[in-house]
């Protein structure tokens, strides 16, 4: 068995769907020849936590949750979580308080804080804590026979980390983008140009240096290939996100007589239910159907003003907001509705939403807002539902209408399940501990 160091901020009981990679490969790994041990954050620490996902990490797995700590970042959590408390910036779990000239005022004040913040931040705002986390990463691997350093991300700070101790050790550094650093088109976006030239000239460095540089789409790969012309292809490679049956309480259930389609993730100030709103008003008035008749279920955030404008389309009985669904329960929530929604606006994503790969294991037909190809082509080759111009909501309630037109069983026969198997858990730790084993000195 050949050990690795596995840098992670995000790992159970962090509840954040990037919390999934990293823990799928944890488990996984071991069955390939690599015994991985994890440096990542206390428990309780920022975000939302499950516990429950605790029961799923490995009894034998090492884990040190030393690389930060200490009342300086829960003060910063603290007061973004009362920003959004105060200015109603997301609703998780209920319905908003029709806003008056003062609130609406107080949250385009907070987001044009929070857009200033962001655009200046270079890295994120675990950088504070580099010194730390890279000083407990060398000290672990000071104490072990590792032979890779693996740094699974985003946020991204921590790859600096795990470049400086690569560097001081001789070891081998693989990076595992889940999200990409620089080239990702909405995050880009939102940092200034003098941020965003200081993150990619980090980026070059530790992309110079990098034994492999995994991606999560083929069009990261791409847009990276072309930016760095002198990156070596060769170790640029790309293991999507997954499904994984081991991870969830995988149990069959009927969906609801209701006309139930379901979100499985968050709205926010940069992504808009309206289109979609609009288009399901329109199915409901083709159809004939009633409020009685269709429920939109969002597991998740959900913007109070799309709420509100949900109440003057005549679907404020149609939409409900839910807390995040612990994970592991996620299938049979799934499977109570008809249609799994995602949405993608930006045409020029590099991106693959994750909750996709949730929706394979769920077995629904998906209803995708998006020109993304990739996403395009995957939801095709699968056949496992219909994608839709993001911006057409005609088009969303022609959707709507064929998948209540289309009998479930007859579906499910239509699946392409073998085209499922790279998305899934195991054909992913597979892959990642082969390139494991392409960066790793030969074995004694």
């Amino acid at each position: 068995m050949r050990d690795v160091l596995f840098i992670t901020l995000k790992f159970p009981p962090n509840a954040d769907i990037g919390a999934k990679r990293p823990l799928r490969m944890v488990r996984r790994l071991p069955r390939h020849g690599w015994r991985p041990t994890v440096l990542t954050l206390p428990v309780g620490e920022p975000g939302e936590n499950d516990p429950a996902l605790l029961d799923l990490v490995p009894g034998d797995l090492r884990i040190e949750r030393t690389y930060a700590g200490g009342p300086v970042f829960r003060v910063i959590d603290g007061v973004k979580r009362a920003w959004a408390r105060d200015v109603g910036r997301s609703l998780s779990g209920g319905r908003p308080a029709a806003p008056g000239r003062w609130t609406k005022a107080r949250r385009a004040l907070i987001y044009r804080a929070e857009n200033v913040v962001q655009g200046l931040t270079v890295l994120d705002e675990w950088s504070l804590f580099l010194p730390r986390g890279t000083l407990q990463a060398l000290r672990m691997l000071r104490g072990g026979r590792f032979e890779v350093v693996y740094v699974c991300g985003d946020p991204n700070s921590p790859y600096v980390a795990g470049w400086i101790a690569s560097r001081r050790s001789g070891l081998p550094l693989v990076l595992d983008m889940r999200d990409p650093w620089t080239q990702d088109p909405t995050i880009k976006a939102l940092k200034y140009a003098h941020t965003h030239r200081i993150e990619v000239e980090i980026e070059r460095r530790i992309f110079r240096d990098a034994a492999a540089i995994v991606l999560n789409t083929r069009r990261a790969r791409d847009r990276y290939l072309d930016f760095y012309p002198w990156l070596d292809a060769g170790k640029v490679h790309v293991i999507h996100n997954a499904f994984d049956e081991e991870l969830v309480d995988d149990v069959e259930v009927e969906p609801d007589a209701r006309f139930t389609i379901a979100h499985f993730g968050h709205y926010h100030r940069l992504r808009s239910a309206r289109v979609f709103l609009d288009g399901l008003r329109l199915f409901m008035d083709g159809a004939g159907l009633g409020e009685e008749d269709v429920r939109f279920v969002n597991y998740g955030e959900f913007i109070p003003a799309d709420h509100e404008y949900a109440g003057s389309i005549g679907l404020g009985n149609v939409v409900e907001v839910r807390p995040p669904m612990p994970f592991r329960g996620s299938p049979a929530a799934l499977r109570r509705a008809r249609v799994l929604l995602i949405e993608q606006r930006n045409p020029a994503s590099v991106q693959i939403p994750g909750k996709l790969y949730d929706y394979f294991l769920a077995s629904r037909p998906v209803l995708s807002l998006s020109l993304n190809p990739e996403l395009v082509k995957l939801i095709e080759e699968t056949r496992s539902g219909w994608s839709v111009d993001p911006e057409d909501p005609a088009a969303v309630a022609q959707a709507l209408e064929r998948a209540r037109a289309t009998d479930l069983g007859e579906w499910l026969k239509g699946l392409n399940r073998e085209a499922m198997v790279p998305y899934s858990g195991e054909d992913t730790a597979r892959r990642l501990a082969a390139i494991l084993d392409g960066v790793a000195r030969p074995a004694d």
